[in-house]
């Protein structure tokens, strides 16, 4: 699948898109750290995109082992974007992580995993009624990580909470459908 990040790493470099032109970048040298964080939001990108194409054609692969795993990945995510002591990813709360947080817009992650919120409970294609779901369900703790995330996405962000805010009809209509 095309990728449509802001920027590639190169060579320890961080190439930055100029304009709207598809072949003009400015490169730009960067921390070691901010590379690695680079790479780990873009790491995590092929594991959300599994689990999405799971969601919709092969909901017979979302084997309790697979979506243990994808918890663990979306715990990394929460405990990535915030400076937290709590160890319980549901209940975490700490010092965002600014430049975290625009990387995981800019990799277009929280993209990923707002489609993963919404595709199996909204639309034609549903096939989960919020309603019937349990705390027990996997589902329901992938989406209340996923939530977490969020939280801690827009925390203390302006540009990102005005991002997130394209979506918040959906946020509204889940929350007024479940208890939780």
């Amino acid at each position: 699948m095309y990728d449509e990040s802001e920027f590639l790493i190169v060579n320890n470099s961080k190439l930055v898109k100029v304009g709207t032109m598809d072949d003009v970048y400015i490169l730009e040298k960067v921390a070691k750290d901010e590379i690695e964080s680079i790479l780990v939001i873009q790491s995590c990108v092929p594991k959300i995109k599994e689990f999405s194409y799971n969601l919709r054609y092969n909901q017979n692969s979302l084997t309790s082992p697979y979506m243990k795993a994808f918890e663990m990945l979306l715990i990394q995510l929460v405990y990535f974007t915030i400076n937290s002591e709590s160890t319980d990813p549901f209940m975490c709360d700490g010092y965002p992580k600014k430049k975290h947080q625009k990387y995981l817009r800019e990799i277009k992650v929280i993209d990923l995993l707002i489609d993963i919120l919404i595709y199996p409970f909204e639309g034609e294609n549903s096939f989960l009624d919020l309603s019937q779901l349990t705390q027990r369900s996997p589902m329901t703790r992938v989406c209340q990580l996923i939530y977490r995330l969020i939280k801690h996405y827009v925390k203390d962000n302006e540009f990102n909470k005005f991002y997130a805010a394209q979506w918040i009809s959906h946020f509204f209509h889940q929350n007024m459908m479940t208890t939780d």
